[in-house]
């Protein structure tokens, strides 16, 4: 089956040129998401670590060195 358009108008606006996805605009958006992905981990690691039980701060500093 061929379909014939005879004719097809359409508008395209946009609102802000800052929106498009530009390369800078991908950079922003990646550059967002990998620095809420290291908050996210340290906060992970913080919380771990101030629930961890320990022997105290000699067994610590001895496990550490």
């Amino acid at each position: 089956m061929d379909v014939d358009i005879q004719e097809l108008t359409g508008t395209v606006r946009t609102v802000d040129s800052a929106g498009l996805l530009n390369p800078k605009t991908v950079e922003a958006i990646v550059a967002a998401v990998m620095a809420a992905l290291d908050r996210k981990k340290r906060n992970e690691e913080q919380a771990k670590s101030d629930t961890r039980v320990t022997r105290g701060v000699a067994a610590e500093q001895e496990r550490s060195e």
